[in-house]
C-alpha cells in the first residue's frame, strides 16, 4: 500500500479532551483523530480510499495487509497499530520502499494521514458502497 503521496502541508493541532472510546478532536476543519486500534479497525479496516486525481487506490484489510494501485503498478503493505499511529511497510511492484508511522484522521468520507517521519499530509476519499 502507498498512503504516501505528493503534498506537504504544515497542520496546527488543538488536542481536545475526549472520553478513552472517543477519538480525539483536531483541528476546526471538522477532522477527527482516529486514537485507538479499534476505532481504526471499525472506521478503516475493510473500504477503499482513493486520491482526487484516481493514481492512488487501497484497501486495507482486517489481516494486516493493504493492497492497491499507484500510477499503475501495485502496492502493498504490512500494516499494525503501534502507539496509537498507524504504520506500514510498503511494497511496490513486490520491492520495499520503508516503514512508516502515520497518525490518521476522519471526516466523513476522507481519510487524512500525516506521516511522522517526513512531514506529508494526504487525504483520500472513501470509493466503495457507503
Amino acid at each position: 500500500m502507498k498512503l504516501i503521496a505528493t503534498g506537504a502541508v504544515a497542520a496546527a493541532l488543538l488536542v481536545a479532551a475526549c472520553t478513552p472510546d472517543q477519538p480525539v478532536t483536531q483541528e476546526a476543519n471538522g477532522f477527527v483523530e482516529i486514537a485507538t486500534a479499534e476505532q481504526f479497525r471499525n472506521l478503516v479496516v475493510g473500504r477503499t480510499y482513493g486520491s482526487a486525481d484516481g493514481r492512488v487506490i487501497f484497501q486495507v484489510r482486517a489481516d494486516g495487509t493493504s493492497t492497491g494501485t499507484a500510477n499503475g503498478n501495485p502496492i502493498s503493505s504490512q500494516w499494525n497499530w503501534n502507539d496509537g499511529k498507524f504504520c506500514r511497510t510498503n511494497f511496490v511492484n513486490g520491492v520495499e520502499r520503508g516503514t512508516d508511522c502515520l497518525r490518521a484522521f476522519l471526516r466523513g468520507d476522507e481519510l487524512r494521514v500525516e506521516s511522522l517521519t517526513t512531514d506529508r499530509i494526504v487525504t483520500y476519499t472513501r470509493i466503495d458502497d457507503v
